[in-house]
């Protein structure tokens, strides 16, 4: 078993490519271009090592190590949802991932000191908790209660933060559905992406679609953007005919954000193991 890492193993052979494009498709996370008929790695960091290219590659000029699984797609697997974490009809790894049991002796997603341990800025090993942002558009609502679950379900192996791409202002009713299930959340800000800019995050989850496709490339290429998307409450709620009304469309995303957290770490420590077409540089 093996975790994603920031040491990408993707590799493309130029002279192979076909310029076709089916990398380009078939990737969640666009790291491919088309240049001059011929396919090129642009943003190598943000790679998943699902290994959908290198498997739909009809030139065979791709090639990545082992095709590690998606997160996005073990994250909504856990949550048993089926579809591609990259909301297209690809044939790509997570769209049926199989599970597996977490590796107890695993650390991190950027861990290279050794199992069970993270390698802190100063070169030292230790233990510590994982750095989560939780992102949607306006920090309202989804991601202020996954920061809220985050904080009271894992404490103990996540610090959690969430922001938006804007900032729309913390919705009472979120506050209030979160106090029914005893978490307090209104002492949280709502604040835009830019404000923790500066915080070495493991993982970004975004929860809405609006955000998973502006989330700002230098935040990409810092930490692993994962998608998990969820109805939008406040939305739902407009076209409610009492506020009883409007608090069940709450309640349901809150019950649905908490089965997400629960999955967390455990669930970021699954990766699927597949086949790949291409191995010739092994």
């Amino acid at each position: 078993m093996e975790y994603l890492k920031n040491v990408v193993s993707l590799r493309l052979d130029r002279d192979a490519c076909i310029g076709c494009g089916i990398c380009l498709e078939v990737c969640p996370q666009n790291v491919f271009v088309l240049e001059a008929d011929r396919c090129r790695i642009a943003a190598r960091d943000a790679c998943l090592e699902c290994g959908a290219c290198a498997r739909n590659c009809p030139a065979q000029a791709l090639y990545v190590k082992n095709g590690v699984g998606c997160a996005s797609g073990i994250l909504n697997a856990a949550l048993g949802r089926s579809t591609a974490c990259c909301g297209e009809k690809q044939p790509c790894c997570c769209s049926a991932p199989t599970m597996a049991e977490p590796d107890p002796s695993a650390g991190g997603p950027n861990d290279e000191a050794g199992a069970g341990s993270r390698r802190d800025p100063g070169g030292d090993d230790m233990t510590r908790k994982w750095k989560v942002l939780f992102l949607c558009t306006g920090n309202s609502c989804r991601s202020q209660m996954a920061e809220g679950w985050a904080r009271k379900l894992k404490g103990d192996a996540i610090e959690a933060y969430s922001a938006g791409i804007e900032r729309h202002g913390l919705k009472p009713l979120a506050v209030k559905v979160m106090a029914e299930a005893g978490v307090d959340i209104s002492g949280q800000q709502s604040k835009t992406v830019e404000t923790v800019k500066d915080v070495p995050f493991d993982y970004v989850v975004t929860v809405c679609g609006h955000a998973n496709e502006t989330c700002p490339m230098w935040l990409s290429g810092k930490a692993r953007v994962l998608h998990v998307g969820f109805d939008d409450p406040p939305a739902l709620a407009r076209g409610a005919k009492s506020e009883e009304e409007a608090l069940g469309h709450y309640r349901r995303v809150r019950d649905e954000i908490r089965a997400l957290v629960e999955t967390l770490p455990d669930a970021l420590s699954r990766f699927v193991q597949t086949p790949l077409r291409r191995q010739k540089h092994e």
